[in-house]
């Protein structure tokens, strides 16, 4: 289901930045420069913490094509869903 989510965020920011969706929702953008799966990691807490109250992004400064391995660890510890 990430693959979904990151089309469905793509095509809202692209509808948003055409004056075609309002932003009815704070957004928070959490941003890795070393590509460890902190981003992404930051973003799934904060998406299960916020329970749809907030929108969350992540970004990477060399975007990989799979979260790292530690940080999907970590996410299974705490029992945090990524999608």
């Amino acid at each position: 289901m990430i693959a979904a989510r990151f089309a469905t965020e793509g095509l809202d920011a692209l509808a948003r930045t055409q004056g075609l969706l309002s932003k009815s929702l704070p957004e928070v953008l959490f941003v890795c420069t070393e590509n460890s799966g902190r981003s992404q990691l930051a973003s799934a807490l904060l998406r299960q913490v916020a329970a749809g109250a907030v929108r969350v992004h992540s970004a990477d400064t060399l975007p990989r094509d799979r979260i790292d391995p530690v940080a999907l660890r970590l996410l299974d510890e705490l029992v945090v869903s990524t999608d």
